[in-house]
């Protein structure tokens, strides 16, 4: 694919991005180790990045007053580097509060997703979003608009580097994320259920009514995932690096497992699971999504991505948007179901509502698709759990593989260049009261449903 196949405002370019070693969401070994960035935060965006950037949206503005830090902290967020800036445009002395993203300070084959991915999703998918619910007049106080404002992009500045995506921050309109490390309450997983069925059903009504708007935006925004040529010879051992990270990062995990009696008959189905797991994502060969379910996958979507907003209260949720499209492909709904559900929910919850929020999220999936003028027929409760059924035993190894990044404690020294995970486990302190929980929660759940 190249800079020709997307409609970009003027000035923006978009490359080619490659090939890719990382697939289809795998979580690799490599996702915890960083670098220390180079350059100030001052330095990775200037002024006149800014003014270039937002020119497309807003026309010629110039940059009065800029005030740059860093949105998290270092190990928080591996897809990107992510920055608050504050500015005041003139003439007007507008303010605005803006995240840019930008190139990870990561490993180079990291470099070729995240910011440059995302471009895709807010540039082509959410607009085309937008405008179908428009076409089928939903009313504009229920449009789905379930993402932050774009305000500008660009694919590179030199030869290597200088992607950098702008957005709305949320924080401003009283946005914020979930707490990781306890997970979240039922009324905010039911919030979740609904929004979250029609993000997937959105796309699927696209791909139904609108087949080629579907194949110019939602799939030109999945494409990256897709396999790549066959490696070289001279790369082998480059491959082999990167699939051996997953097996190492279940081995260091699988030591505290050993360790927990609940789990002691389960550890050996457990690993061939997981054996099963990397074979299949290393022969090149993984499972073709199955219709009609098939949609846009977010791939990530866990308490980390999503943001709410709530009643005068301030405890009850009444909205929330979705963030960080980097990973998304086309693939099984059912695997954001279950990620979510297994990683960012309080524990408990999966065991004692796990079949009502099912229920819920097919209710909502259907009744979005009737409200966009798709024939709700191949859509069946019964279609659905059989789906769910399919694709849950492959998903164990990603969802208990990613419960160590969620519930690690902040400032634990994961964003350091001699950050070392193996001693990192062998210290409990290191993460949530609810871990540990979670595991076992996880591994009695997948035995209970026979998908593990």
């Amino acid at each position: 694919m190249n800079s020709g196949d997307h409609k970009w405002p003027a000035g923006v370019d978009m490359p080619g991005l490659g090939c890719l070693f990382y697939e289809n969401g795998l979580p690799m070994t490599k996702r915890f180790e960083s670098r220390q960035a180079k350059m100030s935060d001052t330095e990775l965006i200037t002024k006149t990045d800014l003014e270039e950037l937002l020119k497309p949206k807003f026309g010629q503005v110039t940059v009065e007053t800029i005030s740059i830090s860093q949105l998290t902290q270092p190990g928080e967020n591996y897809g990107a580097n992510l920055l608050a800036v504050e500015i005041t445009l003139a003439p007007d002395h507008r303010k605005m509060s803006i995240v840019a993203k930008l190139v990870p300070v990561l490993p180079d084959k990291f470099n070729y997703i995240t910011v440059r991915k995302e471009m895709d999703f807010y540039l082509l998918v959410s607009p085309a979003y937008r405008q179908i619910q428009e076409e089928c007049q939903v009313p504009e106080n229920e449009i789905v608009d379930l993402f932050p404002e774009c305000y500008g992009a660009r694919a590179t500045r030199g030869p290597d580097d200088g992607a950098a995506l702008l957005i709305e921050n949320l924080k401003p309109r009283g946005y914020s994320i979930g707490d990781r490390l306890t997970g979240v309450d039922l009324a905010h997983t039911r919030l979740v259920m609904v929004q979250m069925a029609r993000f997937h059903a959105i796309a699927i009504a696209l791909k139904i009514n609108k087949p080629q708007v579907f194949q110019d935006t939602v799939m030109k925004s999945c494409v990256f995932f897709k396999r790549g040529p066959p490696p070289k010879k001279e790369d082998d051992k480059k491959v082999k690096d990167i699939s051996d990270g997953p097996g190492k990062g279940f081995e260091m995990i699988s030591k505290q497992v050993a360790m927990l009696p609940e789990l002691a008959d389960k550890l050996d189905r457990m690993k061939a699971s997981v054996n099963k797991t990397i074979e299949q994502k290393a022969s090149g060969n993984p499972p073709q999504p199955s219709e009609p379910f098939a949609s846009i996958l977010h791939d990530d979507l866990c308490v980390n991505n999503i943001m709410f907003c709530y009643e005068a209260d301030k405890k009850t949720p009444k909205d929330l948007k979705i963030i960080d499209f980097q990973f998304q492909f086309y693939d099984s709904p059912a695997k954001d179901l279950l990620f979510f559900l297994f990683t960012s929910t309080e524990v408990g919850l999966v065991v004692d509502h796990y079949d009502d929020m099912v229920r819920l999220y097919h209710q909502t999936f259907t009744d979005w698709l009737t409200t966009l003028r798709c024939d709700t027929g191949p859509f069946s409760y019964q279609a659905f759990l059989t789906e769910i059924n399919k694709v849950a035993p492959g998903e164990f190894f990603r969802i208990i593989t990613m419960l160590t990044p969620i519930h690690m404690l902040p400032n634990r020294g994961q964003g350091q260049a001699n950050f070392d995970m193996n001693k990192m486990f062998e210290d409990k302190s290191n993460f949530s009261d609810a871990y540990y929980k979670k595991i076992i929660q996880t591994v009695n759940e997948f035995v209970r449903r026979k998908w593990l």
